[in-house]
């Protein structure tokens, strides 16, 4: 009952802002202003409120790093090769943004307490972890989303310098340091950006309720078959293989496999809006699959627990 709540909190925060989409409750300028308040604010105080408070040495876990690292590359390419051959005539942008919601699942809202039911503490470590490593890739592949602007893809110090000027990253950096480094941070500090970090998720979603409401509904069939195959298929198929190869703990591994098989991240859509590659269609996508994830999560349980020995 307690994936079923988590489910149906999401599903809400998204018809609340598309209610207020269609009631034209916020004004036009709103979904720009919501964006961006994310982007800029609440996913990077949410990172570093989730790092700088981890206990350094008890956060690894290499043998589910290796794995889930694994399953991402994977689709990643796989989804990029394929998305090349099947659109010829697609920008570049919204191939890596396909890709991207491939092989980037909702780990912070959805699969954080989803694990924290299934796995207890271990769950919530891998939850963390997914996060750090989802983040990692997301900052890696921002410049990349940046429209018609190949001389600067190309140059390799801009992409760095670009990569290290995202939010994302300097947040995912300070708070290795602190942890690492067991920087006590002033308690108004680490409250704050607590506070901040928790309006991130679900402003995310009342953002894709608001696009929902707001733009012209795109739905894109074979986009989103393909998107759905590599999120509840391939890569969770991949991660299960890895997790049994590696022998994986229980608790951890069944948490990679249900991690990988969740619906594409929430802030994905705030990405696509900011740099404006395939918005329309990531919300879309994004509730969609979120809507299958409500019978896919299940059976992921059932199978972590049939095929991956405590």
């Amino acid at each position: 009952m307690q994936i079923i709540d988590i489910l149906l909190s999401i599903f809400l925060f998204i018809g609340v802002g598309f209610f207020s989409e269609k009631k034209k409750l916020l004004g036009k300028d709103a979904l720009v202003a919501l964006n961006k308040f994310v982007y800029y604010f609440g996913l990077p105080a949410l990172v570093f409120s989730s790092l700088s408070q981890q206990n350094f040495s008890q956060f690894f876990n290499f043998k589910f790093m290796i794995v889930f690292t694994i399953g991402m590359i994977a689709v990643f390419i796989i989804s990029k090769l394929l998305y090349l051959y099947v659109y010829p005539q697609s920008t570049k942008e919204e191939v890596t943004m396909k890709s991207m919601l491939s092989f980037l699942p909702n780990t912070a809202f959805m699969g954080i307490p989803i694990c924290s039911v299934v796995a207890g503490k271990q769950g919530v470590l891998a939850g963390l972890m997914a996060t750090l490593l989802m983040s990692i890739f997301q900052i890696i592949l921002l410049p990349f989303l940046k429209e018609h602007d190949s001389e600067r893809r190309h140059n390799l110090g801009v992409i760095v310098l670009d990569i290290f000027k995202q939010p994302f990253s300097i947040m995912i950096i300070l708070g290795l340091l602190t942890s690492y480094f067991k920087i006590t941070i002033p308690e108004f500090i680490l409250e704050s950006s607590t506070m901040l970090g928790a309006t991130a998720t679900p402003c995310a979603l009342f953002a894709i309720g608001m696009a929902l409401g707001s733009e012209k509904k795109v739905i894109q069939i074979q986009d989103t078959f393909m998107i759905s195959l590599f999120k509840f298929t391939i890569q969770p198929l991949i991660v299960l293989i890895g997790m049994i190869l590696l022998h994986v703990p229980h608790d951890w591994a069944i948490s990679g496999l249900i991690l990988s098989a969740l619906p594409p991240a929430a802030s994905l859509f705030i990405f696509a809006k900011e740099f404006k590659v395939y918005a329309a269609q990531s919300a879309t996508i994004i509730f969609l699959t979120t809507i299958c994830s409500s019978v896919i999560i299940p059976i992921m349980v059932l199978l972590g627990n049939e095929f991956i020995l405590k």
